[in-house]
C-alpha cells in the first residue's frame, strides 16, 4: 500500500469525536452527531473534521425553537422534497401557511413509513434535533414528525457555522 493510499484511508471519525470532546459539548450533543453522522459514514475525511472544526455551540442546553420559526428557513423547506407526499399533505393540515413544496424527489427516501411512525411517539421522548445557523442538520425525521403531529417547538442543539 502507497502512502497516499494510506492517508486517504484514515478514518476520521474518531477525531471529529475528540474535536467535539475538546470543545466540552455536552455529550447528549455528542451522542447525536455520532448517530447521525460519524459512525454511519465511514468515509467522513477531512471535509468532515473541518466542518465540526467550523461549528460553535450557541448554548451548552437545549433550546426550544418554535416550529413556525423552523419554517422560515430555506433548507429546512427545501429538505422536504425528499418527503413522502402523504407526509407532505400532513404537514400541510397542520401548517397551511408554511412554504411546503408540492413536487418531491420520490427515489431519495429509503424508509418512507419511518415518519408515520415517529409522528406516533410521544414527543417528549424524542431526542433533540441538531440545528446548525437555523436549519435541522441531524434529526431530521424527528423534525418532520414534529410538523406531522402539529407540534409546536422542537427542542435542538443550537450550533452556528464560524464565518
Amino acid at each position: 500500500m502507497k502512502i497516499v493510499e494510506i492517508a486517504n484511508s484514515v478514518d476520521h471519525r474518531h477525531i471529529i469525536r475528540k474535536i467535539m470532546i475538546d470543545k466540552k459539548w455536552p455529550a447528549g450533543l455528542v451522542k447525536e452527531i455520532e448517530d447521525e453522522w460519524i459512525m454511519l459514514d465511514p468515509k467522513g475525511g477531512k471535509d468532515a473534521v473541518e466542518y465540526v472544526n467550523n461549528l460553535t455551540l450557541v448554548k451548552p442546553s437545549l433550546v426550544k425553537i418554535p416550529i413556525e420559526t423552523l419554517l422560515k428557513h430555506k433548507d429546512n423547506i427545501h429538505q422536504m422534497k425528499n418527503l413522502p407526499q402523504d407526509i407532505l399533505v400532513k404537514i400541510k393540515q397542520n401548517h397551511p401557511n408554511a412554504p411546503i413544496p408540492n413536487s418531491i424527489n420520490k427515489n431519495f427516501e429509503k424508509n418512507p413509513k419511518r415518519y408515520d411512525q415517529y409522528s406516533k411517539m410521544d414527543p417528549s421522548t424524542a431526542r433533540p434535533s441538531v440545528m446548525v445557523d437555523g436549519a435541522i442538520d441531524f434529526g431530521v425525521g424527528r423534525f418532520t414528525a414534529a410538523l406531522v403531529r402539529g407540534d409546536q417547538h422542537l427542542n435542538v442543539w443550537q450550533l452556528q457555522a464560524n464565518k
